[in-house]
């Protein structure tokens, strides 16, 4: 399935949904007895959480008229990018906390096939 431009977080399935370094994914895939996942994120489905303790480091900024997409470093050193509003605008080495837009399911994998 076309997935457009994502990255890939590693996670752990518990009891309450997906453990990340982006922080908890309230969804609770059929997975075998590993319990080791990748969640699927473009860009829109993370967002900055001010109030939050920061979990990242943004490494870059680029401006495409109408939004910013970031390039942030997770706590884990994974790379995921983000869009904001061409409003929003933080500069690299800024310290931001990175969290899930919980609009939509996220694509969930394990040894390569989607489980959710």
């Amino acid at each position: 399935h076309f997935m457009g431009q994502s990255d890939f977080l590693p996670g752990i399935v518990e009891a309450d949904g997906i453990v990340t370094a982006a922080g908890l994914l309230l969804q609770m895939p059929l997975c075998d007895s590993d319990n080791a996942v990748r969640v699927g994120v473009r860009p829109d489905d993370l967002r900055f959480d001010a109030s939050a303790v920061p979990n990242a480091v943004i490494v870059a900024r680029e401006f495409t008229g109408m939004d910013n997409l970031y390039t942030v470093r997770l706590s884990d050193d994974t790379i995921v990018r983000v869009r904001r509003p061409h409003t929003e605008r933080l500069e690299s080495g800024a310290s931001v906390h990175i969290a899930f837009a919980d609009d939509h399911p996220l694509p969930v994998f394990q040894h390569g096939v989607n489980i959710a």
